[in-house]
């Protein structure tokens, strides 16, 4: 399934000296199974290279080492996931592709994005402490990206609901097209990298005698004011919010 074709301009989120902070990766990318695994790892790749003159010259054997894989492209089948990938991605409008054996040279470049078109917004910080992590860094961006894309935000300062998603593993393993068990190990990376945390609400029944499990409340430990961590910011205590705030809803829906 190709991506669909869309045309708008790319808003790059940069410091005072010019340098990206933030990626911006949007929902279709996140979605579309088709593309694989590793396709917020290639994308948030591309868009923190990518010069202000959005056009420039990738060696493949430079972006497979450089995203934690083998470079030799005659041994590492993920050389073909790139390919697949990027061929995808220029299909879809992202990006304009010129390719050879050695090289891709991409030029009115990244991420076509408006209201219709939500997406998941990573900090560059955050990308190289989980990269680090080779064993499944990929997947772990995919599941920071999707959670990052549903966790609610806050609107405005009398805005009082927590900052959290809450879901089933087994619910998001479906929606982005990889395993439960590599969820719970790429969550498990999330923590150890201090970025993300997630924990499974205890067992328990409702007033009606109802019986809830498997759910799993999400909530940033780190949250930013463009590059600098929010010292007022307590990770626990939005996430202990959000416990309470999940099963009042959960309780006002059976109320009716």
């Amino acid at each position: 399934m190709k991506c669909k074709k869309l045309r708008f301009e790319t808003e790059f989120l940069k410091n005072q000296e010019g340098v990206i902070i933030y990626g911006k990766i949007p929902r279709t990318i996140i979605y579309n199974k088709d593309l694989g695994a590793k396709r917020a790892l290639w994308y948030l790749f591309l868009y923190f290279q990518m010069p202000p003159s959005r056009t420039i010259l990738f060696s493949i054997t430079h972006t497979l080492s450089s995203c934690g894989f083998s470079s030799d492209v005659r041994k590492s089948g993920v050389s073909g996931e790139l390919t697949s990938f990027m061929r995808t991605i220029a299909d879809g409008g992202y990006i304009k592709l010129l390719e050879d054996k050695r090289y891709y040279q991409i030029y009115d470049a990244l991420a076509p994005m408006d209201v219709q078109n939500p997406f998941a917004l990573i900090s560059y910080s955050e990308f190289s402490k989980i990269i680090q992590n080779r064993a499944n860094h990929a997947t772990a961006l995919l599941l920071l990206s999707f959670l990052r894309l549903n966790t609610y935000r806050r609107k405005n300062a009398r805005d009082k609901r927590p900052e959290i998603y809450f879901c089933h593993l087994c619910d998001i393993a479906d929606r982005i097209g990889i395993s439960v068990r590599c969820v719970a190990s790429s969550l498990k990376s999330l923590t150890d990298a201090n970025v993300l945390y997630g924990e499974e609400l205890p067992r328990y029944q409702d007033e009606y005698h109802n019986w809830h499990s498997g759910i799993y409340i999400f909530v940033d430990m780190v949250r930013y004011n463009q590059e600098e961590p929010d010292d007022q910011y307590d990770w626990q205590e939005e996430l202990n919010n959000g416990i309470k705030w999940v099963k009042k809803q959960q309780m006002d829906y059976l109320r009716g």
